[in-house]
């Protein structure tokens, strides 16, 4: 063998914890041996008093928004690794005007030899040339899941808290309708994921926040109100259930938005929630204040247990990061001024451990499928995320009672502050492997960026 890991508690998502060695061998997992079988091995690591997870699978990153994509790649899927990350699903357009497989190849051009650690993309859907490539981009290009956004319907920044959108196509119901029915041909293997926000009552209700002179988050939670959240998965849900088009919602911010999707589920509809660390453990009472101006909003801070409950019972299925680098300077102003998104990879993990483990609200068990487990699953991952033999040797060795203040120097983003800054976490990854090499030791990221571009559709040669 190559490599042996030992002595550690491995949590292998749907088997449970297992004291068990693990063999490696031309970088996948060769073996899981009972504690103490004699194998000869390369290298041998003694993970004693230490758990094994699988690599960390983020689906939801934004690389290269506020910097350029090559720069943002290398810092962020870095972070990425030191918080036990081995793969980020990333969320792109294009260069071109449709998805030819040219266009797809240039940002692989400049992602891929920027990157430490493995990733896949997912294409923005936001017009009808979009709309007319999706087999091209599954076919040819391995893009196996695509993002809608019902945000995009007007262009007031203020209320947008974003950039200007670049789509200069209406952006209906219609479309979006249509644009399922196209993945629907693929039988239920590529995945719609939508930002679910109702503009047209973010629009009414947003300049009459503003003009009571609200600031702060509950301002910015009073502007995008869960209401906007909940009733835009209602519809999707629809739509999904008619077309038969699997859906996944991005970043749930609440509670009565992850009801949506309970109901959604028991109804037999193929929906998948997400949520991100932030909603778990931040709300409008967080000290972050601006730095945490976030789409959807940071809530009132009832929806925290909401969401844990979501999470723990399976309404919830994956958290992700919606990392969106940036610096401290961007969030410069009041609510109003300061620009969306902040990194989160890093401190994904930790937060789970430290707010969800550690305080009884999550099992080990729960957090390897979240965090790996069903993202593999739902966007045609097959190699990562299980820690079984065959798979990739993807792995995060963690120290469950390792203690640390989170600093944002220390999680080596772009971004120059966390908005988690200050807060005392317990249970944080040591160890990063990636295919059977060490892409992080003792916390730190070692050798050069030695990533890969996943393609996503080995479900055509079945």
């Amino acid at each position: 063998m190559d490599i042996l890991i030992k002595n550690g508690r491995v949590v292998i998502p749907k088997v449970g914890i297992r004291e068990v060695d693990l063999a490696i061998q031309n970088g996948k997992i060769a073996a899981i041996l009972e504690r103490g079988t004699q194998a000869s091995a390369g290298e041998v690591i003694d993970a004693e008093g230490k758990y094994i997870f699988p690599g960390l699978i983020d689906p939801h990153v934004h690389w290269g928004c506020y910097e350029d994509m090559g720069v943002d790649t290398k810092l962020e899927s870095a972070a990425a690794a030191i918080g036990g990350y081995t793969t980020c699903l990333q969320y792109r357009r294009t260069p071109g005007e449709d998805f030819a497989p040219e266009s797809v190849q240039e940002l692989l051009d400049v992602i891929t030899p920027n990157a430490y650690i493995d990733y896949g993309l997912q294409l923005f859907i936001t017009k009808q040339a979009h709309k007319n490539s999706v087999k091209q981009a599954v076919e040819e290009m391995g893009v196996s899941s695509f993002k809608f956004f019902t945000t995009e319907r007007n262009v007031d920044v203020d209320i947008r808290g974003l950039r200007d959108s670049g789509i200069p196509e209406p952006y209906t119901d219609g479309f979006m309708y249509e644009s399922m029915q196209e993945l629907a041909k693929y039988h239920g293997h590529v995945v719609a994921n939508f930002h679910p926000e109702n503009i047209e009552l973010v629009e009414t209700v947003a300049p009459k926040v503003k003009a009571a002179g609200e600031m702060g988050l509950a301002a910015w939670d009073h502007v995008r109100p869960e209401i906007a959240e909940a009733e835009t998965i209602s519809r999707l849900a629809y739509f999904a259930d008619k077309t038969g088009c699997p859906l996944y919602c991005v970043h749930i911010s609440c509670g009565e938005a992850a009801g949506k999707i309970a109901e959604a589920k028991a109804r037999g509809v193929r929906i998948w929630g997400e949520t991100c660390p932030h909603y778990l453990a931040l709300n409008t009472e967080s000290p972050c204040g601006e730095l945490g101006k976030v789409n959807p909003p940071l809530r009132r801070k009832e929806n925290n247990d909401l969401l844990w409950s979501a999470l723990r019972d399976g309404t919830l299925d994956t958290v992700g990061s919606d990392n969106c680098a940036c610096l401290r300077n961007d969030k410069a102003g009041s609510i109003w001024d300061a620009a969306c998104g902040f990194h989160g990879t890093g401190t994904i993990l930790p937060v789970l451990l430290s707010e969800g483990y550690h305080k009884g609200k999550i099992s080990l068990e729960r957090i390897a499928e979240v965090t790996s487990y069903n993202a593999s699953v739902i966007f045609n991952l097959p190699e990562k995320g299980k820690l079984l033999p065959g798979t990739d040797a993807d792995l995060t060795i963690v120290d469950m009672e390792l203690e640390k203040v989170v600093d944002a120097e220390a999680l080596k983003s772009y971004s120059d502050f966390s908005v988690f800054e200050g807060m005392r976490l317990k249970g944080w990854p040591v160890d990063t492997m990636l295919r059977g090499r060490m892409v992080v030791r003792n916390g730190e990221i070692i050798g050069e960026p030695a990533g890969r571009y996943l393609m996503r559709n080995s479900f055509l040669k079945k």
